[in-house]
């Protein structure tokens, strides 16, 4: 560099290890060092000039400019979608709500429907008091699973949802679910017919987690078939997994939406059309139990009016310790 260009010394040392002639920062409009020009020997053999620094300079000064701008066009754009997402959160929390809202109304419409009754009638015959408490406790069960539904998602996304694991025998919890579920498929005038086989079929995972999952798909079955409702549950084990089979008569899921149904609070355009109500969270749930035994949750439709869930649990998954999603 010529001597009369007014530039600080550097560590010649230094310089001449990495063969660097001169250094020039790069700066915003506030002076912030963004970068620097690192330059070598010219290929003429001369020094930098005067004019060679100060072109360089301006040159510099104007690469500053772009990328501050681009920086602040980057900042611009992620406020943006920071903002949007927000939006979508916001959009989706009111959603949830209203849907879980309007879940949870119509059980407790129903057993204050049913207990006023009761109170009403000074001598209800026996068959009403019975008809009656049956409906209460059946809608009951119904909020129950509803709430536990909300609670073991909201457990799931903070990650302290605790699974415990033992030997389960798979055939005889599908029956408790069904007897437990037994006065919503009476309500919902939907049929039931299974072919679990006669052998124990056993497999290693979280009962009430399980349950829950079996349950959820069984809700989902009632809800979305259509008249005459029909579910059927059959069993099949192989050498690596147990699959159990719940098919309904219907709708078939659209393709394009099959791999979004198990995404936590969405739900289906073609149930939106029908408002049919719902939360959007059962299947994910469902997901995310299966994921937690090293399962897996297929959902397809194979006609215009059957729909297919299969939940696969391996074989030989023995971890009887607790665990945490």
């Amino acid at each position: 560099v010529e001597s009369k260009v007014g530039l600080e010394p550097a560590d010649k040392t230094v310089f001449i290890r990495w063969g660097i002639s001169l250094v020039l920062p790069v700066k915003s409009s506030e002076g912030k060092i963004l970068g620097f020009l690192v330059l070598g020997e010219k290929k003429s053999g001369q020094k930098y000039s005067v004019e060679d620094v100060d072109l360089l300079s301006e040159v510099l000064l104007q690469a500053g400019m772009a990328l501050e701008k681009i920086t602040i066009g980057d900042q611009l754009l992620q406020e943006q979608i920071e903002k949007e997402k927000l939006e979508e959160l916001n959009r989706t929390k009111s959603f949830f709500i209203s849907s879980v809202s309007h879940e949870l109304k119509t059980p407790l419409t129903s057993i204050k429907m049913f207990s006023e009754l009761l109170q009403i009638k000074k001598e209800p015959n026996d068959k009403d008091s019975s008809e009656y408490l049956e409906i209460i406790s059946g809608e009951c069960d119904r909020l129950g699973r509803l709430i536990e539904n909300v609670l073991d998602l909201s457990k799931i996304e903070r990650g302290i949802k605790e699974y415990r694991f033992t030997e389960i025998n798979i055939i005889s919890l599908i029956n408790r679910a069904l007897n437990l579920m037994s006065y919503q498929f009476k309500i919902e005038n939907c049929t039931v017919e299974t072919d679990l086989g006669k052998d124990e079929c056993s497999i290693y995972g979280d009962g009430d987690s399980i349950m829950s999952a079996v349950m959820n798909i069984l809700s989902n079955g009632i809800k979305y078939s259509v008249p005459p409702k029909k579910i059927i549950i059959s069993l099949k084990k192989d050498f690596d997994f147990i699959s159990v089979c719940f098919k309904n008569n219907g709708p078939a899921l659209p393709e394009d939406e099959i791999k979004f149904i198990t995404e936590p609070y969405y739900r289906s355009k073609s149930v939106k059309n029908k408002n049919i109500p719902g939360s959007g969270i059962g299947l994910a749930l469902v997901k995310e139990i299966m994921n937690a035994h090293k399962g897996e949750l297929k959902v397809s439709g194979s006609g215009k009016n059957e729909c297919i869930f299969i939940l696969k649990f391996p074989t030989e998954l023995k971890n009887e310790t607790n665990i945490y999603n």
